[in-house]
C-alpha cells in the first residue's frame, strides 16, 4: 500500500503513471480512476444523464468541489487534489455575514483503506467506479466551493460500512491515510475557518475593514473624525463632498512597501464605503464578479465611492502583489 499512500501525501495529476512506482495491480487501477474522477471532460461528458442542478443544496447531493479559491480573508487557497463530497447538514449562515456553510464528508476512490466506519459504496454506475464515504472526516466548508453538481445518493450519513470488520483496529496503512485525507481536505474547510477569523478580528459587530497584503490580514483601527476639518487631507474633503455626511467611521491602514509608506483610508457611510488611495500610483480596484470599478484621481490620491459591502481586489503596475480589501 505504500505507493499509493505516497501518491496520496504528494499527488501527480497527469494521464500517465510512469512516476509511480506501482507495485500492484489494484494500486494502478485506483489511481487510473481518480484520474478519471478529476477530468472535467469526464464530469461534462456524464452531466448530460444528470438531473436538472438543483435549486437548493441538501444532505444526499455529491458535489464536486473548486481545486483552489479566494477565501473571506482574501488569501488564495490551493487544494493538493479536487474532492467529490456528500453533503450531510442543510445550509446554515455564519454570523451577521449572510455567508452560508454546509457539513459535507469527503468521498475517496481508495476504497482499500475502509474501516467500519466508512460507507462504502459499490455500485459503480453512480460516478463510475466503487468510492467509500469519509464519515470520521465529516467538516464544515462555505457553499460556495460546490462546482459541480453530480447526483443524490440514496444513503444515511451515519450507518457505517457493512464490510464484515466491525470495529476492529485501524491497521498502519488506515491510519496513515486518515490522516493524510484530513490534511489534504483542510483547504475545504478553511473556507470556513477564514470567515470565523474575519468574525472575530473585525473591529464592530456590524462593520469591519480588513487589508490583505502580502498574505498577511490587518485591521486598521476605527476612529470617527470631522471629515470637514481643516487639519484632514483634501481627500477626506472629496469623499464628503461625493455623498459622505461630515462625521463617520474612518479606518486609516499605512506600511512601508519600497521606500515609501502608503495609505488607504476607508470611510463608511451607512451601507457603502469610499476608499481613499495615497502614494500607490494610479490602480484598478476589481469587485469580487471581476467587474472593474471607477475611481476619482485628486491632488494624487485615488477615490473610489459607493462602494458595497464584499472583498475588493487593488492592483498596481508599480506594485507586484495585489492588496485585498474587505469591507463591512
Amino acid at each position: 500500500m505504500k505507493p499509493i499512500l505516497d501518491y496520496i501525501k504528494d499527488p501527480v495529476i497527469n494521464d500517465s503513471t510512469e512516476k509511480i512506482d506501482f507495485t500492484e495491480k489494484q494500486i494502478q487501477e485506483s489511481y487510473r480512476k481518480l484520474v478519471k474522477l478529476q477530468s472535467k471532460d469526464a464530469i461534462q461528458s456524464k452531466k448530460v444523464q444528470l438531473k436538472s442542478i438543483p435549486k437548493k443544496k441538501l444532505p444526499g447531493q455529491i458535489w464536486l468541489c473548486k481545486h483552489n479559491y479566494v477565501d473571506y480573508l482574501g488569501n488564495v487557497v490551493q487544494g493538493i487534489l479536487p474532492y467529490y463530497i456528500l453533503i450531510v447538514r442543510e445550509p446554515d449562515v455564519l454570523g451577521n455575514t449572510d455567508t452560508e456553510f454546509i457539513r459535507i464528508q469527503p468521498i475517496s476512490t481508495f476504497t482499500e483503506f475502509h474501516a467500519f466506519d466508512d460507507i462504502v459504496v459499490a455500485d459503480a454506475s453512480i460516478i463510475g467506479f466503487p468510492f467509500l464515504i469519509e464519515t470520521w472526516n465529516e467538516q464544515p466548508i462555505l457553499t460556495s466551493l460546490l462546482e459541480e453538481y453530480i447526483c443524490e445518493l440514496n444513503v444515511h450519513p451515519n450507518q457505517g460500512s457493512t464490510n464484515e470488520k466491525k470495529k476492529l483496529p485501524f491497521d498502519d496503512d488506515q491510519k496513515k491515510f486518515r490522516a493524510l485525507e484530513v490534511n489534504n481536505t483542510s483547504y475545504l474547510r478553511q473556507s470556513v475557518i477564514s470567515v470565523l477569523s474575519w468574525l472575530e478580528n473585525k473591529q464592530e459587530e456590524k462593520s469591519g475593514v480588513l487589508i490583505n497584503l502580502f498574505g498577511k490580514s490587518h485591521y486598521p483601527t476605527k476612529n470617527v473624525v470631522d471629515l470637514l476639518d481643516a487639519e484632514y487631507p483634501v481627500d477626506f474633503e472629496v469623499a464628503a463632498k461625493n455623498g459622505l455626511s461630515n462625521s463617520r467611521e474612518t479606518y486609516i491602514f499605512q506600511e512601508k512597501i519600497s521606500d515609501h509608506i502608503i495609505t488607504i483610508t476607508a470611510i463608511k457611510n451607512e451601507n457603502k464605503y469610499s476608499v481613499i488611495l495615497d502614494q500607490l500610483g494610479e490602480s484598478e480596484l476589481i469587485d469580487a464578479k471581476g467587474k472593474q470599478i471607477q475611481g476619482i484621481i485628486k491632488n494624487e490620491k485615488q477615490i473610489f465611492n459607493e462602494l458595497e459591502f464584499g472583498i475588493y481586489e487593488l492592483a498596481n503596475k508599480n506594485h507586484t502583489t495585489t492588496i485585498k480589501i474587505r469591507l463591512q
